[in-house]
């Protein structure tokens, strides 16, 4: 190999590392900047009520209620993954996968509604769950079962959003 090629490679190898790098730093501040703004969300009430359904699909995200492209990194919120959903009577449950869980008191919740898109995720027409809560946060979730999609959003709408 050429020393030139050898210099173009340490350069381009530095660039890919500085652009990593900033990207690390950018998630980090921004999640310290969130989480100076919001509460910590709770991980589980010491009574949950009665189980009204459980299902599995995908944490997808949780975002702010006015900007569905704005992803909250604070808390560990920003990560996707494959989750188990189980919902009581007094709120909704979300055992993420590797990650800490995540409670949506009933009290908490403010609407929920269907979506087809969100962030970087697009799924089929009304496949989407977002549960609007807390003020100004939206969670949106995924169904792995496509026919439990419409139970679930009812449920919300009628057993635990009063």
């Amino acid at each position: 190999m050429a020393d030139w090629q050898i210099q173009l490679t340490l350069i381009s190898l530095a660039i890919v590392l500085t652009a990593a790098f900033l990207a690390v730093k950018g998630w980090r501040r921004r999640t310290r900047e969130q989480a100076s703004l919001l509460d910590e969300p709770a991980m589980a009430p010491a009574e949950f009520g009665s189980l009204l359904e459980a299902n599995r699909g995908d944490y997808v995200a949780t975002t702010f209620a006015d900007d569905y492209l704005n992803r909250v990194s604070a808390y560990g919120l920003g990560i996707r993954g494959k989750a188990d959903f189980e919902l009581f009577d007094n709120g909704l449950l979300i055992l993420r996968h590797g990650e800490r869980p995540l409670f949506i008191a009933s009290a908490e919740m403010n609407s929920v509604e269907r979506n087809q898109a969100v962030i970087d995720r697009a799924v089929e027409r009304n496949g989407l769950l977002t549960i609007v809560h807390r003020g100004n946060l939206a969670t949106h979730i995924r169904l792995a079962k496509s026919e439990a999609n419409e139970r679930f959003f009812n449920l919300l709408k009628k057993e635990v959003i009063n």
